[in-house]
């Protein structure tokens, strides 16, 4: 690849309870075996422009957004939000992250963390929409979410770093 070729693309791919599919054209960060990680580059947000990097494990009960300020904007590379999605069923290939999200959402912000959608949680379990197994598997994740978020995005930055994405 030289400089005028493009980076290669990544189409994220977020399954919905109801069926639906919303897909994403991101930009390939890094890959390794069982981890992906993209960038979806936000020039309009609430915040301001933001870097928004993807984070996709096959082997863990979330996927994780951690937003930064974009390069060309004041404080470049410093944390304004980060959410972590419970999702299952992960699949990482060449060209595509698939999984289905389960509605629970931490969000991160200012250091502080808070749940959303649990309403929708309890709606779509009351429904039938969410299985039995699929509620059990969001207490699972909530759990390891609330014990582990903040290491999760030390390890992230720390990543994000090393490959050069953030100011060191």
């Amino acid at each position: 690849m030289t400089e005028a070729d493009p980076p290669p693309t990544v189409i994220e791919v977020k399954r919905h309870l109801d069926g639906r599919e919303e897909r994403f054209e991101t930009e390939l960060v890094y890959r390794a075996r069982g981890a992906l990680i993209v960038l979806y580059a936000m020039p309009q947000s609430p915040w301001g422009p933001v870097d928004s990097y993807g984070c996709y494990w096959a082997d863990r009960t979330y996927v994780c957004y951690h937003m930064v300020r974009a390069d060309d904007a004041p404080g470049a590379g410093r944390e304004v939000v980060t959410r972590f999605d419970v999702a299952r069923d992960i699949e990482i290939t060449d060209g595509e992250v698939h999984f289905r999200d389960l509605l629970l959402d931490l969000v991160v912000e200012d250091g502080v963390p808070h749940w959303e959608d649990e309403d929708e949680v309890a709606e779509a379990r009351d429904s039938g929409l969410l299985s039995a197994a699929d509620a059990a598997y969001v207490v699972r994740a909530r759990r390891t979410l609330e014990q582990g978020h903040r290491r999760i995005v030390r390890d992230i930055r720390w990543l994000l770093t090393r490959l050069g994405r953030l100011p060191g």
